[in-house]
């Protein structure tokens, strides 16, 4: 595909790969040495080196990735591939820290609205806890919702300055909205729950 530019053609060789062409890996490594190749190239690539067991190339795709996610294109679909590698990451604090990092910065979220993250927010906030760096801790802290996440880091002495700090965020007071709840899903089953309640007055 020499006559397209390089950000198509990088597309074409991640297409070819996802449409089970031979030799996934050569195509979305020709694909992500095109210079204009898009983050999602790097994406599809990082899943791809999961489903391998290749977890240097994995942790390569997805630095590459988050790197280049101010193209808008960022977009991990598997949330298996994510799960699958931060188990393998475990006994490897270094990766792992690179991992959550990356995930970090490409400010990413779950696909599916039922699948949670807050465990690998935790993660990244113990280790920056632990590093000293507490204004990115309150930051990562801020993507935390599910309210038993939310109970371990209140009963953890560790998270003891970041929750001083950023009680009401952190912390919020009212109704969590957690894993699988919008807004807008929580909003007219509170307005019903006081319109019953003011008709028992």
């Amino acid at each position: 595909v020499p006559s397209l530019d390089s950000k198509l053609r990088a597309m074409v060789y991640v297409a070819l790969a996802m449409c089970g062409e031979d030799d996934e890996v050569q195509l979305l490594r020709k694909a992500t040495a095109e210079p204009e190749a898009p983050s999602f190239a790097w994406s599809v690539r990082f899943i791809s080196s999961v489903s391998n067991g290749d977890q240097n190339d994995a942790l390569t795709a997805l630095e590459g990735a988050a790197d280049r996610v101010g193209d808008g294109t960022f977009n991990i679909y598997s949330d298996k591939a994510v799960t699958r590698f931060s188990t393998k990451l475990q006994k490897d604090p270094t990766a792992n820290r690179r991992f959550l990092m990356a995930l970090d910065r490409a400010d990413w979220r779950p696909a599916s609205a039922f699948e949670a993250s807050d465990w690998l927010w935790l993660d990244l906030v113990t280790i920056l806890v632990a590093e000293g760096d507490l204004e990115n801790a309150k930051r990562v802290a801020l993507r935390i919702r599910q309210p038993h996440v939310l109970q371990r880091m209140r009963l953890d002495k560790r998270y003891d300055a970041l929750v001083a700090a950023r009680r009401n965020s952190i912390l919020p007071s009212g109704p969590v909205i957690g894993l699988g709840v919008t807004p807008a899903m929580v909003q007219p089953r509170l307005s019903t729950q006081a319109a019953a309640a003011a008709q028992t007055r």
